[in-house]
């Protein structure tokens, strides 16, 4: 594969990426280097017991009590998803992007294979996410050295949260790829991306709050995301890890095949 065909969008797409990983950053740095000045995991976690069971339910499924469980509801904050699910967006959505403005007739045309297009295209959105993944991962280990509380996390099992996230967002990523595979709007597949991610986060989130609910939980990516015990030290389920995997895998694998076969003649 052409490297080219992975650094085009990253290129075309860096300042929009500088800004993402510049937010995520931030918000990773105020989350660290506020920690001590809110009194610590128990303060803000009366706090928390205050407000509304809504509002505690974005905090997923952690155990606020310790320091690994506050700052692993850091991770399904609003902002650091949007940092991250606008990175996935910006480049997963440029393959349908370069079929609609025909600039895939004048790659095609040279000795480039719809598969190797396809993939790059993807490649280059994992690793634009990974790239802002891995700002907010120095930030955080940033605020980690300023704040002696926040030092009980030991930095390795701090990057193995991140990566737990990145897997997260790799297997989101692939579902937006098929879309953008699929599609010949850029437009289209924004809504079917964005959509998706919504409709996973709402379907965990319902299933928190309301019982019936509960069992379709399953059914979203969130449910296998638990960050908490990956700052803790404690490996995730095998299982979650596993379906993550297959997720991104089983996604890009039908992407690559539904591009492969679909006419995008103009």
């Amino acid at each position: 594969m052409r490297a080219s065909l992975v650094l085009q969008p990253l290129r075309t797409a860096r300042w929009t990426l500088a800004a993402l990983a510049a937010g995520l950053g931030a918000l990773m740095l105020a989350a660290t280097s506020t920690y001590e000045v809110f009194g610590g995991a128990q303060m803000l976690s009366q706090l928390l017991s205050r407000m509304p069971r809504a509002i505690r339910t974005i905090a997923g499924d952690e155990n606020m009590l310790t320091t690994a469980g506050y700052f692993g509801t850091i991770f399904f904050h609003p902002l650091a998803l949007t940092f991250k699910g606008g990175a996935a967006i910006a480049l997963v959505t440029k393959l349908a992007q370069d079929v609609e403005t025909h600039a895939a007739d004048l790659l095609l045309s040279r000795p480039v294979s719809r598969v190797e297009l396809a993939l790059a295209r993807y490649l280059a959105a994992f690793a634009g996410v990974g790239a802002v993944i891995a700002c907010g991962a120095l930030a955080f280990l940033a605020g980690r050295a300023l704040t002696p509380a926040v030092q009980e996390l030991e930095a390795a099992h701090v990057i193995a949260a991140f990566a737990y996230d990145l897997l997260l967002w790799a297997a989101i990523t692939s579902v937006g790829f098929v879309a953008a595979c699929l599609s010949s709007a850029r437009g289209t597949t924004v809504s079917w991306a964005v959509g998706f991610a919504a409709l996973s986060y709402l379907i965990n989130f319902v299933g928190q709050l309301w019982k019936p609910m509960e069992p379709a939980r399953r059914a979203s990516v969130f449910y296998y995301f638990r960050p908490g015990m990956a700052l803790a030290g404690s490996a995730p389920p095998a299982g979650y890890l596993a379906f993550l995997a297959c997720v991104a895998v089983a996604g890009v694998l039908l992407g690559l095949l539904a591009f492969r076969r679909r006419d995008i003649a103009g």
